[in-house]
């Protein structure tokens, strides 16, 4: 079977505290965008998984230890699966880049392997052992409101997004997460009950990611970046997603966006930079 593997941004994101586990308390307002890896998956007849992964990315992911192994393996350690696998995996999204490649491949293997919905329970442990941020794929927009909770958006918001990479930036979520030294108030606003498109965008640009600036520290080229995004035409903002490095703008039109493209790609021409929209 082939399948698609979506991505994620993160629109905007508060950090509201560190769990005994390691893991952090955030809220986040997330969307699901059409830049996606291309899976591929068959059963073998052996007793080992064969992984491949192929594309412009592929050079980035450690081949010993990512997500796809680690996935197999705890869902045959759960009995949720029997057989091995042989996987390609199509490497389209940028890795160490904040838009949830490793853990969105991981989510939508486990989505075509186990055709029931998972327990709480099962999916509070994949978070665990995978990745926090995996639930993050369950809808086209959404709101974390906390690390176990994730609420639908019934929101229709035509939006395109203008997203750089730069290159030799790569931000390691464990240590962004490490330098987090304060912790900010929770949302007055439970986001999943918002219907009016204009009121959502105009909370989400007036808000923030509260990792940015140790991404910025960091990386100071990523600062100048966003500058030279939320400056260009018709750009509502700009802000990193999750723990960077991405770097992406918001524009009602996809016209508006791809102008902004072409002087990015003129500005940054060793960086990758696409438009891309919500799925």
């Amino acid at each position: 079977m082939i399948f698609r593997s979506y991505s994620k941004l993160n629109l905007s994101l508060r950090v509201l505290s560190k769990r005994k586990s390691g893991l952090h308390n955030i809220q986040s307002n997330v969307v699901k965008i059409n830049l996606f890896d291309k899976i591929k998956m068959k059963k073998l007849k052996g007793h080992a998984d064969v992984i491949n992964f192929v594309g412009k990315f592929k050079k980035e992911v450690n081949k010993k230890d990512n997500t796809v192994i680690k996935t197999l393996d705890f869902l045959r350690k759960k009995n949720l699966i029997k057989n091995y696998y042989k996987i390609t995996i199509t490497k389209n999204i940028p890795v160490y880049s904040g838009l949830g490649g490793g853990t969105g491949n991981a989510f939508f293997i486990i989505k075509k392997l186990i055709k029931r919905n998972l327990s709480l329970n099962q999916k509070k442990f994949f978070q665990e052992k995978i990745g926090s941020d995996l639930r993050l794929f369950e809808s086209k927009f959404l709101f974390q409101n906390s690390l176990y909770s994730v609420l639908k958006c019934r929101l229709k918001l035509k939006l395109f997004f203008l997203l750089v990479f730069p290159h030799g930036m790569k931000c390691s979520t464990r240590l962004i997460y490490s330098k987090v030294k304060k912790f900010s108030s929770p949302y007055k606003i439970n986001f999943s009950k918002i219907r009016n498109n204009e009121t959502y965008l105009n909370l989400i640009s007036n808000d923030r990611n509260d990792l940015q600036d140790i991404v910025e520290r960091e990386h100071p080229k990523i600062k100048k970046i966003l500058s030279d995004l939320s400056n260009l035409k018709l750009s509502q903002f700009s802000r990193v997603t999750g723990s960077g490095s991405i770097c992406f703008a918001v524009f009602k039109t996809e016209n508006a966006a791809k102008k902004g493209l072409i002087k990015i790609k003129k500005k940054y021409p060793k960086f990758w930079s696409v438009v891309t929209k919500p799925i």
